[in-house]
């Protein structure tokens, strides 16, 4: 049995997400206001971590991979090696671009803790670029079919680009112009698993997006 320690809204959805797609021998145990207990865990108090083989794993991309290779006929990842590096390269696409653009929204203060002052403009600038990412993620669904990579197969990079548009819609920066976007999320809430997970998490991708902007979010820079 293995374990996944998670938190609701987190980037850790992306590898519960892979797990139950894998139908992995999995336990799932949620760390909120658990953060000294976590930390015993990983050092850097993050999620996720999988405990496996009496190791624990952490960073989403190591976690998806292990996954992959110990489950290949869940095909979490294309088996052909460009394809595969096709996949890999929008993983990590999404740690090291979404993931960073996102938190300079969020939390402005990591990246200017002495200027008070200029953390809006911070935030601002991340809500701008993350949208911006997201424009290309839609762009790239409408020249890539039914799913980013091996269409017709879902892989994990269509697992973990979920997390985006869920941070997206949790926070009122979904666009309902993303046209790709929606009807991807809306074959992803129709796999079971998919289904599960985001319901467990509490996502508010269990009810679709957004199809307007609401007027009180109209101009928000956030």
């Amino acid at each position: 049995m293995w374990t996944l320690y998670f938190r609701p809204g987190t980037c850790a959805m992306a590898s519960y997400l892979a797990l139950e797609e894998a139908a992995a021998p999995y336990r799932a145990i949620d760390m909120t206001d658990r953060t000294d207990e976590l930390k015993t865990l990983n050092p850097r108090g993050k999620v996720p971590a999988l405990e496996i083989d009496g190791q624990i794993l952490r960073e989403n991309i190591a976690i998806i991979d292990l996954i992959a290779n110990r489950l290949p006929e869940a095909e979490l990842l294309p088996r052909d090696d460009l394809a595969r590096a096709q996949c890999m390269s929008s993983l990590a696409w999404f740690a090291s671009t979404l993931h960073i653009d996102y938190r300079r929204f969020l939390k402005p203060q990591v990246y200017e803790p002495s200027w008070p002052e200029a953390q809006e403009g911070v935030s601002r600038e991340g809500a701008r670029q993350y949208r911006l990412d997201l424009q290309e993620l839609d762009d790239m669904l409408k020249s890539g079919g039914e799913w980013l990579h091996g269409n017709p197969q879902r892989t994990a990079a269509d697992l973990y680009g979920l997390v985006f548009v869920d941070w997206a819609v949790r926070s009122k920066l979904y666009d309902p112009a993303w046209r790709a976007i929606a009807a991807w999320v809306d074959r992803l809430r129709l796999r079971a698993a998919v289904a599960r997970v985001l319901e467990l998490t509490g996502s508010p991708l269990m009810a679709g997006v957004p199809t307007r902007i609401s007027q009180s979010n109209e101009g928000d820079s956030r």
